[in-house]
């Protein structure tokens, strides 16, 4: 039935899975198709000392910034250390740091092809190379912001743009680049050039001046003053806001300087001293050192140092802490420096990624400089809720709140500006929203409160009764409490934290809840009298009527879900509400569904995919029994299953997908042999997913990115520039999935919020409200859809998802810092191994963790391969296959459709450790032995 239109199938991937993928990997847009509103914020991150991927320390800093919403990195020099390979210095040959196809060596595998990753040089890549030269590195991560001056040497951005206010000068002083030596004294051109550059930026009336180096002057670490008194002096008597310098492999923070002498401490050079964290703009100069991103030595800090006393906050590699004027012992390790700028203010926190040694409480660090009377500092970088697509977001504070204390069992606090947790003696918060009626479904709701004291342990939220008023509430009379709900990770002082409730908000109505810890320290929170008031925010999403179901021949795609726990599914001929039109038993939690027309009668019907040995099991009906077709042994941990119609024949056969290289290797029938079609386009920071997106009957190739929404569409089976690119329809919280929704014989995108079981559905590939939105399914289940009854529709496929979500992310804050991507993977999709917060990991070739390993270093992994047949072996697709192209980066792509990027960027939730279930809208059935019908893998 092909001249109805074209078949069409979407990748069949565990969450789990995808969840690791997308820990590992992300893309990142360049700065030209990134805008920032005037007077909002943007967040940047900094760091010295890098090292490469395949050390632990270094992959956590460079996940640490994907998750850390940063629209560019500044690298403060000493980049490779040699470790990604032997670095050429020819200025021409590209670092295998950023080039190439390896993840445990190329830098840009992790953090984005066009990600704006800022160069200066250090004393490794300056013309002693040391490890490599800074021109061989420029080639591969180039200008990215408009700079003007020599990139990596001597040059400044502004930022935003066109009304910027912030400038960013970075500065190669103590190094030699090209026979040119970059030191500031006065007189020479260099110091000229950096005095007309500040004072360019203080007449262009930009409030922020922010200048980046590698070398240091004042330092109680193991350096000395390498960049000379006078460029520090000058520094400072511009009253340079923010100096960013790496070089002493530690982290420390100055005192707000007017004057400094290296070497000697002169109390009267103090213009703040930093102890409550917060300083005023103009007022001195703040010197930041953070040469502790990774891979290289982890320096001490000395508290006797004679310069300590210009320092407010330090830590250093023997567990050292200096604070507030005397030493401590804390846990200390790897970490990067998150910032948010803003036109009144810059806060920033440093973030330690790779914990390394030490003992007592996590060192953290945090503060901020105001600029005029701009309000209470919020130190915890964030990034603002993103409307779903076509919705709104409503952020709403307590009705009431209060906390009641075990001591005093008949006082009532609810006039208090704090709330307040602890387990001994029991002191427990009470918060009470009202949500008004919206003009949509609930796709997703958060908790916020503002920390203020730390906590090692977080809080658990609870659900309880509503029978208290605030005036009155106390321990004797407060409601008990009811279920556990979710529970926040571990917070400094001064911070947002946040919990995930959409389970529990789901309309519009009263919502009780009670925060509770189980650390015995007292933990002290704003109340709504307080400055900063506990928060409900609230992400609606529009509701649509759901389109009818269809008639025969009306070439529409139906919906299904697939219960991952028992191997049920429920589906339906149609993209809307309503009972199953089939149910059948086929799976389990082994496999992954896959949806085809096998035999192309123009029916889609079942598949499952073991991962655990690459076979694939596809039946020729929607309803349970033996499998009419078994593929084995293509594929394995390391793909990702997909289907299409690639030749346009009128049936649907396999395909693979590899994260870690990005490449699709495609099969023209349902049988064992070498990949018919291969070819690179995009990577393990986005799902793959298939379609006829122009109505050609051919399936074609896609990607989606998550932690942006934004879709990149092929209308060929080849590397190359997308076709399609549409931006900001979904991001995180929604899953992709594509299908001819109307019947015009183009199959077009799709969204499904696994948290609510919302399906958001469009018409056209192009950003806008969903064209169809209803309730089908929730977290418990996975979400397929196709042509089941043969109607004349083309199938759909599938996006899968996890129904352990907090167990799986757990897991991976336990074990992601030291493990590679390919662990990773095939822990997460080995079948036997046990899925919980522990830190064995057990692939299915039993690596057990070594020495070496505890050390922080990961033995290189195994290779890809796939498991033997009796007739042939499918060669690891890395060493086998030479792809034409690679894929073109989003912004150099032409694509058919005028579709315009969006700036939407959402981010990445933090879910607690016991984070629930939805009710689903439909029930799934109870676990229970499996019926004879029931497929089951052979041993």
């Amino acid at each position: 039935m092909k001249e109805l239109g074209a078949k069409e199938r979407r990748l069949a991937t565990p969450i789990w899975l995808t969840i690791f993928v997308f820990g590992l990997h992300f893309v990142a847009s360049s700065l030209d198709s990134i805008a920032v509103a005037q007077n909002q914020s943007f967040i940047f991150t900094a760091g010295g000392d890098h090292g490469a991927p395949n050390e632990a320390d270094t992959r956590s800093s460079l996940q640490a910034i994907a998750n850390s919403g940063a629209v560019f990195h500044l690298a403060l020099g000493d980049l490779s250390y040699s470790d990604s390979g032997p670095e050429p210095t020819d200025g021409v040959t590209p670092s295998p740091w950023c080039s190439g196809t390896d993840p445990n060596r190329n830098i840009r595998l992790t953090i984005g092809e066009t990600f704006p990753f800022q160069l200066i040089v250090g004393n490794h890549e300056d013309d002693d190379f040391v490890d490599g030269f800074i021109n061989n590195f420029a080639v591969c991560l180039p200008d990215r912001m408009n700079s003007t001056g020599v990139y990596a040497a001597e040059y400044y951005s502004d930022y935003p743009q066109p009304n910027p206010y912030a400038r960013f000068i970075m500065i190669g002083a103590g190094n030699d680049v090209n026979g040119v030596k970059y030191d500031y004294e006065p007189g020479n051109a260099h110091y000229a050039w950096l005095e007309a550059t500040i004072d360019a930026a203080r007449g262009s009336n930009i409030p922020w001046v922010i200048v980046g180096m590698h070398k240091n002057c004042l330092t109680i670490g193991n350096k000395s003053c390498e960049i000379g008194e006078a460029l520090m002096d000058l520094l400072i008597a511009k009253r340079v806001d923010l100096v960013l310098q790496g070089h002493d492999h530690d982290y420390q923070r100055s005192k707000q300087l007017i004057c400094a002498n290296a070497g000697v401490f002169d109390a009267s050079c103090v213009a703040d001293d930093g102890a409550d964290n917060v300083y005023s703009r103009g007022a001195g100069t703040l010197f930041l050192i953070n040469g502790a991103f990774g891979g290289s030595g982890f320096t001490s800090i000395d508290c006797n140092d004679s310069e300590r006393n210009y320092f407010a906050s330090a830590m250093g590699g023997n567990g050292s802490v200096w604070r507030d004027g005397s030493c401590s012992t804390r846990r200390v390790g790897r970490g990067i420096t998150v910032y948010t700028v803003s036109p009144d203010r810059i806060d920033a926190q440093f973030l330690m990624t790779y914990e390394v040694t030490g003992s007592g409480e996590p060192f953290y660090d945090s503060f901020s400089i105001i600029n005029g009377n701009a309000p209470t500092p919020v130190v915890t970088p964030t990034v603002a809720p993103t409307n779903p697509p076509g919705g709104e977001v409503v952020t709403l504070n307590p009705v009431a709140d209060a906390y009641v204390h075990e001591a005093t069992p008949g006082e009532n606090f609810g006039s208090s500006d704090a709330l307040r947790t602890d387990a001994s003696p029991v002191i427990r918060s009470y918060l009470r929203f009202q949500v008004p009626a919206l003009s949509g479904n609930i796709a997703r709701a958060t908790l916020r409160v503002f920390a203020e004291t730390s906590s090692g342990g977080g809080y658990q939220v609870y659900v309880t009764g509503g029978g208290w008023d605030e005036s009155t509430i106390n321990f004797t009379n407060a409601p008990a409490l009811g279920s556990s709900f979710g529970s926040s990770a571990a917070f400094a002082a001064n911070t947002w934290t946040t919990v995930d409730v959409t389970g529990l908000v789901t309309a519009a109505g009263q919502y009780d809840l009670a925060l509770a810890s189980a650390d015995t320290t007292q933990v002290r929170f704003s109340s709504r009298e307080g400055a900063n008031p506990p928060q409900l925010i609230i992400d609606a999403v529009p509701t649509v009527p759901p389109t009818p179901s269809p008639i025969a021949g009306s070439m529409r795609d139906g919906i299904g879900i697939y219960a991952r726990a028992t191997g049920a599914w429920y589906l339906r001929n149609s993209a809307s509400p309503g009972a199953p039109d089939y149910e059948a038993n086929y799976g389990g939690g082994w496999a992954a569904p896959v949806a085809g027309d096998w035999n192309g009668d123009g029916a889609d019907s079942l598949g499952v995919y073991d991962s655990a040995n690459g076979n694939w099991y596809l039946r020729n009906s929607s309803n349970g029994g033996a499998p009419d077709i078994t593929v084995s042994s293509y594929g394995g941990w390391w793909g990702l299953p997909i289907s299409g119609d690639w030749d346009g024949n009128g049936s649907d056969n396999i395909g693979l997908f590899v994260p870690s290289t990005g490449e699709w290797l495609l099969r023209n029938s349902n049988s064992y042999g070498a990949p018919d079609v291969s070819f690179i386009y995009g990577g393990g920071w986005g799902y793959p997913v298939v379609g006829d997106w122009n109505g050609d009957g051919r399936d074609t190739i896609g990607i989606y990115n998550p932690t942006n929404g934004d879709w990149y569409l092929r209308n060929s089976n080849s590397g190359g520039g997308a076709d399609a690119v549409v931006g900001g329809y979904g991001g995180w919280w929604g899953f992709p999935i594509a299908g001819d929704w109307d019947g015009d014989g183009r199959d077009t995108i799709g969204l499904f919020a696994y948290q609510t079981g919302l399906w958001l559905l469009r018409n056209s590939n192009s950003y806008g409200s969903p064209d169809i939105s209803f309730s089908y399914g929730g977290s418990w289940g996975i979400p397929v859809s196709g042509d089941w009854n043969g109607s004349g529709s083309f199938p759909a496929g599938l996006m899968t998802f996890s129904d352990d979500w907090d167990r799986v992310n757990q897991t991976l804050n336990s074990l992601g810092a030291a493990y590679s991507l390919e662990d990773l993977l095939k822990f997460a999709l080995d079948p036997s191994s046990p899925v919980g917060a522990t830190a064995t990991i057990r692939p299915t070739d039993a690596i057990e963790p070594t020495a070496t390993e505890a050390a922080g270093r990961k033995p290189s992994p195994p290779p890809l391969m796939v498991t033997e047949t009796e007739s042939a072996t499918v060669v690891p697709p890395t060493e086998t296959l030479s792809p034409p192209s690679t894929m073109i980066p989003p912004e150099e792509a032409t694509p058919d459709m005028a579709i315009p990027m969006s700036t939407t960027t959402l981010e990445q939730p933090t879910i607690g450790p016991n984070y629930p279930t939805n009710t689903p809208a439909l029930e799934p059935p109870e676990a229970s032995p499996i019926p004879a019908a029931t497929f089951m893998p052979s041993t």
